[in-house]
């Protein structure tokens, strides 16, 4: 099997106007190799992987129906499943809760203005009496 190197070689003398027996002959491979490489692509492409299985895919129904039921706290749900049988880790339950949470929403603060000398703040302290400390 040739690598990426020999393969680039091939294709440039080939762009440079050699002929298939005299790549042949540089290179030492047969001329059937020499048209083979020719005809192929530089790169193969990469196989797609095959989806594994996840320890957590036979409790996705039971954790789906506690996500429906308003539980969200994956500690919780690890352990409901772990006494089912899940022999996973709580970071896979975290993993796979995380996504489906609704982004939380910050309660927005409205500010309250006054005009200068309309209202005045003062800070009580029972402790102090006349500068001393009671």
């Amino acid at each position: 099997m040739l690598n990426v190197e020999e393969r680039f070689m091939i294709k440039d003398l080939y762009d440079r106007g050699w002929s298939v027996s005299d790549i042949a002959r540089e290179s030492g491979h047969d001329r059937k190799t020499v048209r083979k490489v020719l005809s192929e692509p530089l790169l193969h492409a990469p196989k797609p992987r095959q989806a594994r299985a996840c320890k957590l895919d036979p409790y996705v129904e039971c954790l789906q129906r506690r996500l429906s039921e308003g539980v969200w706290n994956a500690h919780k749900l690890y352990t409901e499943v772990k006494a089912r049988g899940y022999t996973g880790s709580e970071t896979r339950v975290r993993a796979w809760v995380q996504p489906l949470r609704a982004a939380r929403q910050v309660q927005a603060t409205v500010r309250f203005e006054t005009e200068p000398g309309q209202q005045g703040h003062a800070a009580w302290n029972a402790g102090w009496i006349g500068g001393t400390l009671a």
